[in-house]
């Protein structure tokens, strides 16, 4: 008894930051709140007469209380709360993030093959109750109708073959859509051509204004120079300036 006496409590075999000013108040926190016997043997747990815990996580509050956690390992980094250093919680719990989005991507990857799955079978139920509705096993059978339906296709072909009246109006009528391809073709030259030539007509309507001003230039010009070669009375020189201010 005095052996576990003289043991460790937990917040004994803590250490903290003496230069911290939170130091003391955390220290008395710990202490007043989780001053458990630190037990390494069941037998130590037993014979504690105050609060214990062993490193397995078994709790005992007092001699009718107990408590164990088994729901997560006593390695796990992400349940620790104490240290100076969180970076290795944090790589804990970034990689356990990663594990549960790579598990909630491949829930997500069958949560879909189920659902096609189930709309297969579905299709297939239906496909089932609407076979349950037929009692005549000729009405589905495509088998003998597709050899039916060839067979009279053979047959066609054969009485097409011998008639002489099926033949002539048969190349009639591919003299006629060969005729009719030719037309196509003859309209749309023709087509072209008209289009081409309306285009080379229609001169836009600046290429006729320059050219009747160019045209009404050349006549004033020749005009003053036949005023001027010309022997006019001095009293008619106004009509001489006034074609040439024109030009």
């Amino acid at each position: 008894m005095d052996a576990v006496l003289n043991e460790l409590s937990l917040p004994d075999m803590l250490l903290s930051r003496d230069d911290h000013p939170l130091a003391v108040y955390v220290r008395g926190e710990i202490r007043h709140r989780f001053d458990h016997l630190a037990c390494e043997t069941v037998t130590e747990f037993q014979m504690a007469s105050r609060r214990a815990m062993t490193i397995h996580r078994h709790v005992k509050q007092n001699h009718r209380q107990h408590a164990k956690d088994d729901r997560r390992t006593e390695n796990d980094r992400r349940d620790f709360v104490l240290g100076w250093d969180n970076r290795a919680k944090r790589e804990s719990l970034e990689q356990s993030i990663r594990k549960q989005q790579a598990e909630a991507d491949r829930c997500k990857s069958e949560i879909e093959s189920l659902r096609q799955s189930s709309e297969r079978a579905t299709s297939l139920i239906t496909v089932l109750e609407e076979l349950t509705l037929t009692t005549d096993f000729d009405a589905i059978d495509d088998h003998r109708h597709e050899f039916e339906a060839s067979q009279l296709r053979l047959e066609k072909e054969k009485l097409e073959a011998s008639n002489d009246r099926v033949k002539e109006l048969k190349s009639k009528l591919a003299a006629t859509q060969a005729e009719i391809t030719g037309l196509d073709s003859d309209r749309d030259s023709f087509l072209t051509s008209v289009h081409e030539l309306r285009n080379s007509l229609m001169m836009p309507r600046d290429f006729w204004t320059v050219w009747w001003r160019h045209s009404l230039r050349h006549k004033m010009t020749g005009l003053s120079q036949l005023l001027n070669a010309s022997s006019i009375p001095s009293h008619c020189s106004w009509v001489s300036e006034r074609f040439r201010s024109r030009t």
